[in-house]
C-alpha cells in the first residue's frame, strides 16, 4: 500500500470527519507495522506540531519482533490540528512521492505537477536544495488533506459554498482539518492538484 492508494480509498467517503482511528486501521491492514498508538505530550507548535517514530520492539527469547510506530502530537492543539498532524505522521509510515521517485528528473517533474498552488511555493527549492525530509512532509500534509477532506465530499459542499448556504468555517467544522486547508481544497486549483498527486 503506498500514500495514493490511502487517497483513493478515501475519496469517496461521504462520511465527515474521517476516522484517524479507520486510517489507521487501513494502514496497518498492510501488515508493515502491527502497532500504531498516538501519544499526546507538550510541545512548542511554534517548532513541530508532532512527529513519528517508528522502531521494533524486541521480543524476549524467540517471540516476534513487533514493529511499532508511535506519533507524538501536541495536546493543546485544537482537534482539526490534532487529526491533520496525527494523519501526516501516519502517511510517513507509508510511501511519499520523493521516496518513491527513482531519479532527480521524476522528482523534478513531480514538484512541477505540484506547483499549482500557493501551498506548494518552496517545493522547487527544498527539491533543488536537496532537503527531501521539507518535501516529503510537505506533500505528506497534503495527501492528509486529501485523505480527511475526501473528494466527494469536495463534490458535494462545493455547490452549497458557491451558493452561500455554507460558509469554508461550517466546512471546517465538518471535516474538522484547519481553515486554511479548507480554503485550499474548495478553491479551483483543487482538482489539478488531486490529480497530480493521486497518479
Amino acid at each position: 500500500m503506498n500514500v495514493m492508494d490511502l487517497v483513493r480509498h478515501f475519496s469517496s467517503e461521504k462520511m465527515v470527519p474521517i476516522d484517524i482511528n479507520d486510517i489507521k486501521k487501513k494502514i496497518l491492514s498492510d501488515g508493515r507495522f502491527l502497532v500504531i498508538r498516538f501519544i499526546g505530550v507538550q510541545m512548542n507548535t511554534d517548532i513541530m506540531r508532532g512527529y513519528l517514530s517508528h522502531y521494533i520492539k524486541k521480543s524476549p527469547l524467540y517471540g516476534e519482533d513487533t514493529p511499532m510506530a508511535d506519533i507524538y502530537y501536541d495536546l493543546n492543539q485544537d482537534s482539526d490540528w490534532r487529526r491533520l498532524v496525527c494523519c501526516k505522521e501516519m502517511l510517513h509510515i507509508v510511501d511519499i512521492p520523493p521516496a518513491r521517485t527513482s531519479t532527480p528528473e521524476d522528482l523534478k517533474r513531480l514538484i512541477n505537477r505540484m506547483s499549482l498552488s500557493p501551498e506548494f511555493e518552496n517545493l522547487a527549492t527544498d527539491q533543488a536544495n536537496g532537503d527531501h525530509k521539507v518535501l516529503t512532509d510537505k506533500l505528506a500534509i497534503i495527501y492528509a488533506v486529501a485523505i480527511l477532506f475526501p473528494m466527494k465530499v469536495r463534490d458535494l459542499v462545493l455547490p452549497l459554498v458557491d451558493s452561500r448556504k455554507l460558509t469554508e468555517e461550517d466546512v471546517a467544522r465538518m471535516v474538522d482539518i484547519p481553515l486554511r486547508y479548507v480554503r485550499l481544497v474548495l478553491s479551483p486549483v483543487w482538482p489539478q492538484v488531486y490529480h497530480a498527486i493521486i497518479n
